[in-house]
């Protein structure tokens, strides 16, 4: 099933966040993409991809990169390209980072 637009159904474009830093949340640094049916997350500080359909599982209950390796790769792919085209800034480690000492 594809989006609607304007009424008719048809292709759209990809939907890309990129979220390079810590901020408060649980949330961690990565990148993600929407491809029609399929969103790929990408997380740097574990280099570990999730892989959804989300009109199968709109609550993202069951990851699906372990068994779709080649959809992984091209829409990896896609980010990877849509950074560079972007310019997207990347996650570099702190090497100066201590953690603080819990007392």
């Amino acid at each position: 099933m594809v989006p609607e637009r304007n009424g008719k159904k048809g292709k759209t474009s990809p939907l890309f966040w990129h979220y390079p830093r810590y901020h408060g949340s649980t949330c961690k640094p990565g990148v993600s993409i929407r491809d029609g049916n399929w969103k790929l997350i990408k997380f740097y500080e574990y280099e570990k991809v999730k892989l959804y359909d989300l009109i199968e599982d709109p609550y993202e209950k069951n990851d699906l990169a372990k068994n779709n390796s080649a959809k992984v790769r091209q829409l990896e792919k896609k980010l990877v390209a849509w950074q560079t085209k972007m310019k997207a800034k990347l996650p570099v480690p702190n090497l100066n980072y201590m953690p603080a000492i819990k007392k």
